[in-house]
Parts: structure tokens; sequence; C-alpha cells
């Protein structure tokens, strides 16, 4: 548009000028003071064309002088952005791939070109932490802290790094500047309740869980702290403990040791038919010797046939698991119900994933039987070979116990327990150039061997 404009003003000028030199006569003469000039008519109109270009000239570079800085700036900041949010792009692709230094580089390049915003400072600290750079994680964190939309998820951040370093007050200062700066955000009471598992003080830990998203880790978390406080608490009520129990198994029902003491405690009550319907949940989510524990042992005297019949119902939903086929051999063999017994036996070798479980209770079976001495004996010896059957194993030391509990009894390890299947002894046994086991689950409750591959 401006360019039509200045357009039209010249044509206006030219279309003026010849006007102008059409009225003079054939000669054009200019006298300035005491200074004179004459020439032809086409002469002075040439020269007059000349200098109007000239101007127009002049115009268009000082024009081009005035505005051009800006567009070198205004290209070399738009060639900055895009090449910074490129940065972002690989950065985020390599943190989710795995690829933490390359994340940490391209999220380093997209801070430096975009001028440290928080989303490069954030994915750099993520990079960086889980790269093992600790400096830098702790770096990045620190600049988010001076951002004042941003403090939040630099102070949160590096109070979880003080709680998993141990430095209890530290973390505590922080969470209460993070609260300062943000009261209602949620999140911060995941990293309260880490601080009072840390400090062994359940029922704050339980009161902070209640507040955190619950998504499923936050659920085992949960019922493993419910579960906690009825263990160390030996002044709680019974209609408290009760109230815990229920809270335990109502937020992750494969949570089984859970639902187990949740069951035996309506059982102890005299609430049967309860306890039966929380174990036929517990055991749709999750089959587990714990719930099976239950079952074999009521808490009111009952006959071999009734414990049988009961586990029958209880295994009926998930029939072919293995839990449900070691539940029925073994309450068969109580009940002296040879038969049943050895069916699920030879169904659980049948479907393969036998641990030593199964062939101690061949083992057993066979002593009942006429002339199966050498039968039993073959039965030991398989269960010598077989994998061990499962159990709950310490993740920060490896020490392994038959039931759950909240500290680990070998190192003190606070909520360290995973349920995990245990080795064969040949394999324990192997030499040291074999390739190594694989390590057990890291994360909270059962094993994924143990957890229904459908939702029941």
């Amino acid at each position: 548009m401006l360019r039509a404009l200045i357009l039209l003003v010249f044509l206006a000028i030219g279309v003026a000028a010849a006007l102008w030199l059409a009225d003079q006569p054939q000669r054009f003469e200019l006298t300035v003071g005491q200074w004179h000039a004459e020439m032809p008519a086409t002469v002075a109109a040439a020269g007059a064309l000349v200098l109007v270009g000239l101007a127009a000239a002049a115009a268009l570079l000082l024009r081009w002088l005035l505005t051009h800085p800006r567009r070198f700036r205004r290209w070399r900041t738009e060639r900055r952005r895009r090449r910074g949010d490129e940065a972002l792009e690989r950065a985020l692709v390599a943190l989710s791939a795995g690829r933490n230094a390359q994340a940490m580089r391209d999220a380093e390049r997209a801070g430096r070109l975009l001028g440290h915003p928080t989303i490069a400072l954030w994915l750099t600290a993520q990079a960086a932490q889980a790269s093992g750079d600790d400096a830098k994680a702790e770096a990045a964190l620190r600049r988010l802290t001076l951002k004042p939309a941003a403090a939040l998820l630099g102070l949160r951040g590096l109070a979880a790094r003080e709680a998993e370093a141990g430095h209890t007050e530290a973390a505590r200062d922080l969470l209460a500047k993070a609260t300062a700066s943000d009261p209602g955000a949620v999140a911060l009471k995941a990293v309260e309740a880490e601080l009072a598992v840390r400090a062994h003080d359940w029922r704050a830990a339980l009161a902070h869980a209640r507040g955190v998203a619950q998504d499923a880790k936050a659920r085992t978390r949960r019922a493993e702290l419910a579960l906690a406080v009825t263990e160390t608490e030996a002044e709680t009520s019974a209609d408290a403990k009760l109230a815990l129990l229920k809270e335990a198994f109502e937020a992750d029902p494969v949570f089984a040791p859970g639902v187990a003491a949740y069951a035996h405690a309506l059982e102890a009550a005299g609430w049967r038919r309860r306890a039966r319907k929380a174990l036929r949940k517990g055991w749709q989510a999750n089959p587990h010797p714990a719930l099976a524990a239950v079952v074999l042992a009521p808490a009111g005297a009952s006959a071999p046939d009734a414990v049988l019949g009961q586990a029958r119902v209880l295994a009926t939903d998930r029939p072919d698991h293995l839990e449900s086929r070691v539940l029925l051999a073994r309450a068969a063999l109580d009940a002296g119900d040879w038969r049943e017994a050895r069916l699920q036996l030879d169904a659980a070798l049948a479907a393969g994933g036998a641990d030593r479980r199964i062939h101690l209770l061949r083992a057993e079976l066979a002593e009942h039987q006429d002339g199966g001495a050498d039968a039993a004996r073959a039965a030991y010896r398989d269960a010598g070979d077989a994998p061990g059957e499962p159990a709950w194993r310490c993740s920060a030391c490896a020490a392994t116990h038959k039931e759950w509990t909240p500290l680990c009894g070998a190192c003190g390890a606070a909520l360290s327990l995973v349920w995990t299947t245990m080795p064969a002894r040949a394999a324990l046994a192997a030499p040291p150039t074999a390739p190594p086991a694989a390590p057990p689950a890291a994360a909270a409750g059962p094993s994924a061997a143990d957890l229904p591959a459908e939702p029941a």
C-alpha cells in the first residue's frame, strides 16, 4: 500500500512537470541570484527526471537503512525461536525414549536459544536426574525457583531430592516454601508422605497419602500405610483397626496382605459373609498365598471338608491360576480327597510354571498312597530343582520375608518389600560366567506374573 502511494506521488509530480514544461518556451532559463542558466526545454525535462529518480533512490536507500536492523533482529529472533522449539521437541522425544544424555543436551540448547523458559529448565532437570548428573539437575531446579510462576516445580523437585538423600529438615523447609507459593498443590502431599514414611510416622504418612491423586501406585501406598498403622499401633481400638483395614482393602484390592488382614479381622468379629466377599474380591484381583492362608486357617473351627468347599468357591473365578491350584490341592490333602488333589497337581504341572510347592504337595500325596515311597522321593528331587515359592523381597537389601511387614527385618528400610518369585537352586548356584538372573520387579505390590492378564 505504501509503495503504491509513493508511485502515485511520483506520477503526479511527473505529470505536473510535463504540463508546466508544455507552457514554457522552447528554451528553459533558470536564474538564481547572479547565477543564470539557459538550456533547451528537452534537456531541462531530462534533468528533472534524473533528479526525481535520484530522489526516489535516495528515499528507498534511507528507508532500507532505517528498517533493515529491525528486520534483521526479527529474522534472527524468529530463527532462534524455531531452533529452540525443535530442540525442545528432540529433548522430549529423547527423554521418552530413554536417551537421557541426548535429552539433556537438547534441553540445554533449547534453554540457551529461548532464554531458559520453564519447560526447558524442567526438561533439563528431568534429563539430568535420569542421567545421574545431580549437579545439573539441582542447578536447573534452583533456576526454576527464581521464576515466580514456576517456583513450585523447583521447590518440589529440590524437596524430593533432599528427602531421597535423607535430609528431612531441609526437605521440610523447601516444602514449606512450596506450600506458601501454592497452598492448593496436592502433589506436595506425596513428598510429605514419603518424609513421614522415612520417619516411620505411619499415621501422618497415611493422612498425607489420602490427599494425593489416587493412581495405581498411590492406592497401593495408601493400602500399605493403612496396614502399617494397624500393625505398629497396639493401642488402636478394634473398631478403629477394622476401619483402617477396610480402608486398605478398598484402596487397593490387589494388595493381598491388606485384603487378608481385613478378611481375618471380619472373621474374628463374626462377620463371616463379609469376610468371604472380601476374600473373593481380593482373589479375583490377585490370587495370593496370603489370601489362601486365611481360607485354610479360618478364625472359627471349620471341618476340612468345609474348608475345601470354601476353597472351591474362592477358586471359581480364577480356576487356572497357579495359586488356585495350590490352594485346592492343599485343602484337598487336608480333607483326604486324594482324587481332587491329584487332579489339581497334574493340571498345574501340565500348565507349566509350577514351583517348589507343587512338587512338595506331590510328595505328600504320594506318601498317603500305598507303594508311593519311590514317587515321593522323585517328587522331592524335582522340588530341589524347581523355582522357589514366591516371597516378599526387600528392594533395598534383597532379604526375603515370608510375610509382609512395613519394615525390612534385615536393613530396616520402610515399605521396601515387593512380591517376587524366587529362582531355582540351580540358578542360584550358577557359575560367575553364567548370565545373571533377571532382577526382581521394583514396583510395590504383587509381581506381574501374579496379576491377572485381563481385568476380572
